[in-house]
């Protein structure tokens, strides 16, 4: 059944009507090249050492 509802959300582009599987915190994410993404984790990582 699902099959049908997301096939109809794809073609239509609506990701609100589809099982995106991605968790809560999908919303909070952002674009950023991996590069800085893991400087970014290890410096705030890095601060949390002692």
């Amino acid at each position: 059944m699902m099959v049908k509802v997301r096939a109809a959300a794809e073609a239509a582009g609506d990701a609100s009507r589809m099982q995106a599987w991605a968790g809560q915190g999908a919303a909070m994410t952002r674009a950023e090249p991996a590069a800085e993404l893991v400087q970014r984790l290890w410096s705030e990582a890095a601060a949390l050492l002692p």
